[in-house]
């Protein structure tokens, strides 16, 4: 558990390193996506902890769906387009 702990801090004090030296958008979010990534290794991890704890489960779910938010936020710094969420205007193709 402690080596996806230390990968998603040393992750988040990159992109706040990276924001404080006024570096490239893009930089920022390769260290956000990674942090994203370390923090959803962490979270399948606390379930293992105590899996018949419900506090333990609502802990994973926390920490999944803040990973999978700063995953997408990096993605986006990076200008990586997620393919499933299309351009935003598919309403207007479909005859909204």
């Amino acid at each position: 558990m402690i080596p996806s702990a230390q990968a998603c801090s040393t992750a988040l004090e990159m992109a706040g390193a990276v924001i404080l030296q006024r570096q490239p958008v893009n930089r920022v979010g390769a260290a956000l996506s990674e942090s994203g990534r370390a923090l959803k290794q962490w979270s399948q991890q606390c379930l293992e902890l105590a899996p018949d704890e419900g506090s333990a489960k609502d802990c994973r779910q926390f920490m999944s769906k803040a990973a999978g938010l700063m995953e997408e936020a990096g993605n986006q710094l990076q200008g990586v387009v997620n393919p499933s969420k299309g351009s935003g205007k598919q309403w207007l193709k479909n005859g909204g």
